[in-house]
Protein backbone atom coordinates (compact mmCIF):
# COMPACT_ATOMS: atom_id res chain seq x y z
CA UNK A 1 0.00 0.00 0.00
CA UNK A 2 1.53 3.60 -1.13
CA UNK A 3 1.63 6.67 1.31
CA UNK A 4 -0.97 8.29 -0.37
CA UNK A 5 -3.42 4.86 -0.04
CA UNK A 6 -2.20 5.27 3.99
CA UNK A 7 -2.97 8.62 4.88
CA UNK A 8 -6.21 8.49 3.45
CA UNK A 9 -7.12 4.88 5.14
CA UNK A 10 -6.10 6.63 8.42
CA UNK A 11 -8.40 9.39 7.89
CA UNK A 12 -11.05 6.96 7.44
CA UNK A 13 -10.14 5.14 10.82
CA UNK A 14 -10.42 9.10 12.47
CA UNK A 15 -13.07 9.75 11.59
CA UNK A 16 -14.99 6.83 12.13
CA UNK A 17 -13.46 6.68 16.26
CA UNK A 18 -14.44 10.63 16.37
CA UNK A 19 -18.01 9.89 15.38
CA UNK A 20 -17.98 6.44 17.24
CA UNK A 21 -16.98 8.80 20.60
CA UNK A 22 -19.91 10.72 20.98
CA UNK A 23 -22.01 7.28 21.01
CA UNK A 24 -19.85 5.99 23.75
CA UNK A 25 -19.70 8.99 26.04
CA UNK A 26 -23.78 9.49 25.26
CA UNK A 27 -23.48 5.61 27.08
CA UNK A 28 -21.61 6.56 29.82
CA UNK A 29 -23.41 10.09 30.72
CA UNK A 30 -26.49 7.76 30.08
CA UNK A 31 -25.36 5.29 32.55
CA UNK A 32 -24.54 7.76 35.41
CA UNK A 33 -27.89 9.47 35.16
CA UNK A 34 -29.39 6.36 35.71
CA UNK A 35 -27.59 5.84 39.19
CA UNK A 36 -27.74 7.66 42.32
CA UNK A 37 -25.72 10.54 42.85
CA UNK A 38 -25.72 12.74 45.52
CA UNK A 39 -25.59 16.34 45.96
CA UNK A 40 -21.70 15.81 48.11
CA UNK A 41 -23.41 17.92 50.49
CA UNK A 42 -22.68 17.24 54.12
CA UNK A 43 -25.45 14.65 55.69
CA UNK A 44 -26.33 16.15 59.40
CA UNK A 45 -29.45 13.69 59.76
CA UNK A 46 -30.91 10.46 58.93
CA UNK A 47 -34.29 10.19 59.33
CA UNK A 48 -35.65 6.24 59.14
CA UNK A 49 -39.47 6.35 59.40
CA UNK A 50 -40.13 7.65 62.65
CA UNK A 51 -37.49 8.64 64.10
CA UNK A 52 -34.02 10.43 63.33
CA UNK A 53 -30.39 10.06 64.21
CA UNK A 54 -28.15 13.06 63.85
CA UNK A 55 -24.51 12.74 62.98
CA UNK A 56 -23.02 13.76 66.38
CA UNK A 57 -24.90 10.63 67.76
CA UNK A 58 -22.69 7.07 68.58
CA UNK A 59 -24.82 4.50 66.78
CA UNK A 60 -24.17 2.42 64.00
CA UNK A 61 -25.51 5.41 61.89
CA UNK A 62 -22.52 7.79 62.96
CA UNK A 63 -20.77 6.81 59.35
CA UNK A 64 -23.41 8.58 57.14
CA UNK A 65 -20.66 8.35 54.54
CA UNK A 66 -20.30 5.03 54.31
CA UNK A 67 -24.52 4.55 53.51
CA UNK A 68 -24.05 7.04 51.37
CA UNK A 69 -21.24 5.07 49.21
CA UNK A 70 -23.60 1.99 49.46
CA UNK A 71 -26.29 4.09 48.08
CA UNK A 72 -24.13 5.16 44.98
CA UNK A 73 -22.86 2.19 44.28
CA UNK A 74 -25.95 0.00 43.13
CA UNK A 75 -27.74 -0.41 39.70
CA UNK A 76 -30.94 0.12 38.77
CA UNK A 77 -33.01 -2.94 37.35
CA UNK A 78 -32.48 -3.93 33.58
CA UNK A 79 -35.40 -3.87 31.63
CA UNK A 80 -35.12 -7.37 30.60
CA UNK A 81 -35.69 -8.29 34.43
CA UNK A 82 -38.67 -9.02 35.89
CA UNK A 83 -41.01 -6.14 37.10
CA UNK A 84 -40.89 -5.11 40.80
CA UNK A 85 -42.88 -2.99 42.62
CA UNK A 86 -42.55 -1.13 46.11
CA UNK A 87 -45.95 -2.53 47.51
CA UNK A 88 -47.03 -0.93 50.86
CA UNK A 89 -44.92 -2.41 52.86
CA UNK A 90 -41.63 -0.31 52.70
CA UNK A 91 -38.85 1.82 55.26
CA UNK A 92 -38.60 5.49 54.27
CA UNK A 93 -35.10 6.77 54.10
CA UNK A 94 -34.42 10.56 54.20
CA UNK A 95 -31.51 12.23 53.70
CA UNK A 96 -31.12 15.62 55.43
CA UNK A 97 -28.53 17.82 54.76
CA UNK A 98 -26.72 21.06 56.25
CA UNK A 99 -28.80 23.44 54.29
CA UNK A 100 -32.49 20.85 55.60
CA UNK A 101 -32.29 19.93 51.96
CA UNK A 102 -33.39 16.25 51.52
CA UNK A 103 -33.54 13.19 49.44
CA UNK A 104 -36.07 10.46 50.34
CA UNK A 105 -35.34 6.59 49.54
CA UNK A 106 -38.15 3.72 49.52
CA UNK A 107 -36.25 0.20 51.00
CA UNK A 108 -38.14 -3.23 50.36
CA UNK A 109 -38.39 -6.38 50.28
CA UNK A 110 -39.26 -8.94 47.16
CA UNK A 111 -38.53 -12.13 47.55
CA UNK A 112 -36.37 -12.40 50.01
CA UNK A 113 -34.19 -9.42 48.07
CA UNK A 114 -33.78 -6.49 48.70
CA UNK A 115 -34.58 -2.91 46.75
CA UNK A 116 -34.40 0.81 46.79
CA UNK A 117 -36.97 3.22 44.83
CA UNK A 118 -35.67 6.55 43.90
CA UNK A 119 -37.85 9.61 44.27
CA UNK A 120 -37.92 9.62 40.55
CA UNK A 121 -39.38 6.09 41.14
CA UNK A 122 -36.56 4.53 39.85
CA UNK A 123 -36.12 0.99 41.53
CA UNK A 124 -32.22 -0.35 42.37
CA UNK A 125 -31.07 -3.80 43.25
CA UNK A 126 -28.89 -5.38 45.12
CA UNK A 127 -29.48 -2.96 48.32
CA UNK A 128 -29.20 -5.78 51.29
CA UNK A 129 -26.44 -3.11 52.70
CA UNK A 130 -29.43 -1.30 54.45
CA UNK A 131 -30.24 -4.57 57.07
CA UNK A 132 -27.62 -3.05 58.89
CA UNK A 133 -29.08 0.12 59.63
CA UNK A 134 -33.21 -0.98 59.52
CA UNK A 135 -35.84 -3.17 60.30
CA UNK A 136 -38.90 -3.43 58.16
CA UNK A 137 -41.55 -0.82 59.84
CA UNK A 138 -44.32 -2.42 62.06
CA UNK A 139 -47.61 -0.76 61.91
CA UNK A 140 -48.54 1.13 64.52
CA UNK A 141 -49.99 -1.09 67.04
CA UNK A 142 -53.91 -0.05 67.93
CA UNK A 143 -54.49 -3.17 69.89
CA UNK A 144 -53.74 -3.74 73.50
CA UNK A 145 -52.57 -7.54 73.44
CA UNK A 146 -49.65 -9.24 75.53
CA UNK A 147 -46.32 -10.36 74.06
CA UNK A 148 -47.76 -13.48 73.45
CA UNK A 149 -50.07 -12.53 71.20
CA UNK A 150 -53.28 -12.87 73.33
CA UNK A 151 -56.05 -10.39 73.93
CA UNK A 152 -55.37 -8.12 77.23
CA UNK A 153 -58.31 -8.58 79.53
CA UNK A 154 -59.22 -5.58 82.28
CA UNK A 155 -59.32 -6.64 85.66
CA UNK A 156 -62.65 -9.29 85.32
CA UNK A 157 -64.43 -6.75 87.83
CA UNK A 158 -63.68 -3.92 85.49
CA UNK A 159 -65.13 -5.72 82.50
CA UNK A 160 -68.15 -6.88 83.91
CA UNK A 161 -69.25 -3.52 85.08
CA UNK A 162 -68.52 -1.86 81.41
CA UNK A 163 -71.20 -5.01 80.01
CA UNK A 164 -73.52 -4.01 82.71
CA UNK A 165 -73.22 0.02 82.02
CA UNK A 166 -73.90 -1.04 78.32
CA UNK A 167 -77.05 -3.07 79.08
CA UNK A 168 -78.41 -0.07 81.62
CA UNK A 169 -77.71 2.54 78.90
CA UNK A 170 -79.76 0.13 75.83
CA UNK A 171 -82.63 0.32 78.33
CA UNK A 172 -82.47 3.38 78.58
CA UNK A 173 -82.60 3.86 74.47
CA UNK A 174 -79.14 5.57 74.94
CA UNK A 175 -76.69 4.53 72.53
CA UNK A 176 -73.17 6.24 70.40
CA UNK A 177 -73.61 8.79 68.50
CA UNK A 178 -71.34 11.84 67.40
CA UNK A 179 -74.48 13.90 67.94
CA UNK A 180 -75.46 12.02 71.66
CA UNK A 181 -72.39 11.71 73.98
CA UNK A 182 -74.27 10.79 76.71
CA UNK A 183 -73.13 6.74 76.46
CA UNK A 184 -69.52 7.49 75.94
CA UNK A 185 -69.58 10.07 78.82
CA UNK A 186 -70.95 7.23 81.10
CA UNK A 187 -67.89 5.22 79.76
CA UNK A 188 -65.75 7.92 80.20
CA UNK A 189 -66.31 8.14 83.77
CA UNK A 190 -65.76 5.12 84.14
CA UNK A 191 -61.90 5.19 83.04
CA UNK A 192 -61.55 8.13 84.85
CA UNK A 193 -62.78 7.73 88.44
CA UNK A 194 -60.03 4.77 88.09
CA UNK A 195 -57.95 8.18 88.37
CA UNK A 196 -59.00 10.82 90.18
CA UNK A 197 -60.51 10.70 93.93
CA UNK A 198 -62.75 13.51 93.75
CA UNK A 199 -65.44 13.49 91.10
CA UNK A 200 -65.11 16.88 89.83
CA UNK A 201 -62.28 16.37 88.93
CA UNK A 202 -63.24 13.10 86.85
CA UNK A 203 -65.99 15.27 85.24
CA UNK A 204 -63.27 17.44 83.96
CA UNK A 205 -60.99 15.06 82.57
CA UNK A 206 -63.51 12.95 81.14
CA UNK A 207 -64.97 16.25 79.11
CA UNK A 208 -61.43 16.85 78.43
CA UNK A 209 -60.91 13.59 76.87
CA UNK A 210 -63.83 13.51 74.85
CA UNK A 211 -63.16 17.40 73.73
CA UNK A 212 -60.14 15.80 71.97
CA UNK A 213 -61.28 13.03 70.71
CA UNK A 214 -64.18 14.64 68.64
CA UNK A 215 -62.21 17.26 67.75
CA UNK A 216 -60.07 14.86 66.02
CA UNK A 217 -62.85 13.70 64.45
CA UNK A 218 -64.51 16.16 63.26
CA UNK A 219 -60.54 17.49 61.46
CA UNK A 220 -60.23 13.80 59.76
CA UNK A 221 -64.31 13.82 58.49
CA UNK A 222 -62.88 17.32 56.86
CA UNK A 223 -60.04 16.23 55.87
CA UNK A 224 -61.58 13.84 53.51
CA UNK A 225 -60.61 10.79 56.57
CA UNK A 226 -64.57 9.31 56.78
CA UNK A 227 -64.90 5.92 56.85
CA UNK A 228 -67.40 4.30 54.26
CA UNK A 229 -69.91 1.72 55.40
CA UNK A 230 -67.92 -1.02 53.35
CA UNK A 231 -64.74 0.32 55.10
CA UNK A 232 -66.27 0.49 58.56
CA UNK A 233 -67.74 -2.91 57.87
CA UNK A 234 -64.24 -4.48 56.78
CA UNK A 235 -62.45 -2.81 59.90
CA UNK A 236 -64.78 -4.30 62.41
CA UNK A 237 -64.54 -8.13 60.79
CA UNK A 238 -61.02 -7.86 61.09
CA UNK A 239 -61.14 -6.74 64.98
CA UNK A 240 -63.59 -9.54 65.45
CA UNK A 241 -61.78 -11.99 64.13
CA UNK A 242 -58.57 -11.16 65.87
CA UNK A 243 -60.49 -10.77 69.49
CA UNK A 244 -62.03 -13.97 68.54
CA UNK A 245 -58.83 -15.77 67.74
CA UNK A 246 -57.19 -14.69 71.36
CA UNK A 247 -56.49 -18.02 73.46
CA UNK A 248 -58.72 -16.43 76.47
CA UNK A 249 -61.16 -15.27 74.49
CA UNK A 250 -63.75 -17.46 76.30
CA UNK A 251 -63.01 -15.60 79.34
CA UNK A 252 -64.50 -12.74 77.80
CA UNK A 253 -67.04 -14.08 76.24
CA UNK A 254 -68.25 -15.56 79.60
CA UNK A 255 -68.44 -12.68 80.86
CA UNK A 256 -71.11 -11.51 78.00
CA UNK A 257 -73.51 -14.48 78.34
CA UNK A 258 -73.65 -14.14 82.48
CA UNK A 259 -75.51 -10.66 81.58
CA UNK A 260 -77.80 -12.32 78.25
CA UNK A 261 -75.61 -10.60 76.02
CA UNK A 262 -72.67 -11.44 73.72
CA UNK A 263 -69.89 -9.85 72.14
CA UNK A 264 -71.17 -9.39 68.77
CA UNK A 265 -74.35 -7.84 70.08
CA UNK A 266 -72.06 -5.63 72.07
CA UNK A 267 -69.79 -4.62 69.36
CA UNK A 268 -73.33 -3.76 66.66
CA UNK A 269 -74.01 -1.61 69.34
CA UNK A 270 -71.04 0.43 69.44
CA UNK A 271 -70.88 0.98 65.79
CA UNK A 272 -70.77 4.51 65.55
CA UNK A 273 -68.23 4.59 68.55
CA UNK A 274 -66.14 2.24 66.72
CA UNK A 275 -66.57 4.65 63.69
CA UNK A 276 -65.30 7.88 66.04
CA UNK A 277 -62.22 5.63 66.99
CA UNK A 278 -61.34 3.98 64.04
CA UNK A 279 -61.57 7.44 61.55
CA UNK A 280 -59.42 8.74 64.13
CA UNK A 281 -56.69 6.15 64.11
CA UNK A 282 -57.06 6.75 60.60
CA UNK A 283 -55.47 10.50 60.95
CA UNK A 284 -53.44 9.19 63.31
CA UNK A 285 -51.89 6.75 60.63
CA UNK A 286 -51.77 9.85 57.77
CA UNK A 287 -50.10 12.12 59.91
CA UNK A 288 -47.30 8.70 60.58
CA UNK A 289 -47.08 8.70 56.99
CA UNK A 290 -46.85 12.59 56.41
CA UNK A 291 -43.81 12.42 59.17
CA UNK A 292 -42.09 9.22 57.76
CA UNK A 293 -42.08 10.85 54.12
CA UNK A 294 -39.97 13.70 55.30
CA UNK A 295 -42.78 16.57 56.75
CA UNK A 296 -41.43 16.84 59.98
CA UNK A 297 -41.85 20.47 60.55
CA UNK A 298 -44.95 22.01 62.46
CA UNK A 299 -45.04 25.51 62.02
CA UNK A 300 -41.48 26.72 63.07
CA UNK A 301 -41.39 23.66 65.08
CA UNK A 302 -39.14 20.90 63.35
CA UNK A 303 -40.10 17.67 65.34
CA UNK A 304 -37.99 14.81 66.53
CA UNK A 305 -39.85 12.21 66.58
CA UNK A 306 -43.80 10.99 65.62
CA UNK A 307 -44.83 11.36 68.76
CA UNK A 308 -43.74 14.87 68.94
CA UNK A 309 -44.60 15.42 65.65
CA UNK A 310 -48.48 14.19 66.79
CA UNK A 311 -48.15 16.34 69.61
CA UNK A 312 -47.67 19.77 67.62
CA UNK A 313 -50.00 18.40 65.19
CA UNK A 314 -53.45 18.36 67.43
CA UNK A 315 -52.16 21.31 69.27
CA UNK A 316 -50.96 23.61 66.07
CA UNK A 317 -53.31 22.05 63.49
CA UNK A 318 -56.18 19.99 64.60
CA UNK A 319 -57.75 21.91 67.71
CA UNK A 320 -57.56 25.36 66.63
CA UNK A 321 -59.73 24.58 63.56
CA UNK A 322 -62.42 23.16 65.90
CA UNK A 323 -62.98 25.71 68.14
CA UNK A 324 -66.28 27.21 66.24
CA UNK A 325 -67.45 23.36 66.15
CA UNK A 326 -66.55 23.64 70.38
CA UNK A 327 -68.21 26.11 70.63
CA UNK A 328 -71.48 25.84 68.75
CA UNK A 329 -72.21 22.19 68.70
CA UNK A 330 -69.69 20.25 70.95
CA UNK A 331 -69.90 22.13 74.59
CA UNK A 332 -73.23 22.04 74.05
CA UNK A 333 -73.12 18.01 73.73
CA UNK A 334 -71.12 17.55 76.83
CA UNK A 335 -73.21 19.74 79.18
CA UNK A 336 -76.29 17.46 78.33
CA UNK A 337 -73.80 14.16 78.37
CA UNK A 338 -72.56 15.59 81.77
CA UNK A 339 -76.05 16.29 83.36
CA UNK A 340 -77.47 13.13 81.74
CA UNK A 341 -74.26 11.11 83.97
CA UNK A 342 -75.31 12.37 87.45
CA UNK A 343 -79.16 11.74 86.41
CA UNK A 344 -77.91 8.28 85.64
CA UNK A 345 -75.66 7.60 88.87
CA UNK A 346 -78.56 8.74 90.87
CA UNK A 347 -81.19 6.93 89.25
CA UNK A 348 -78.64 3.61 89.73
CA UNK A 349 -77.55 4.27 93.07
CA UNK A 350 -81.99 3.97 94.06
CA UNK A 351 -82.05 1.12 92.25
CA UNK A 352 -79.50 -0.58 94.40
CA UNK A 353 -80.93 0.94 97.48
CA UNK A 354 -84.28 -0.36 96.91
CA UNK A 355 -82.84 -3.99 96.24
Amino acid sequence: MNGKKKRILATMISIILLCALPAVCGCQQEERESAITLPGKKIETVQINGMKVHANESSKWGDFETFAQSLESLLPLEDSQKKIERGENYSVINLIYEDRTKERFYFFQADDVWYVESEDGTIFQNADFVKEYINLPSQIPVENTSLNGELELLNPSEIKKMIELHIRLKERGVSYSEKDLRAAFVIEMQNQLLLYAAEQEAVQAARQSLTGKMDQYQYAVSEGLSLSEEELDKQLDEQANRVKSAENFSELESYFKEYGTSYEEYEKDRREYSRIQLTIEKLYQAAYEEFRHGNDQIGDKICEDFNEYWTYFLLEVVYPAQKTYNEQELNPLLDEAENFYFEFVTSETEQLIQK
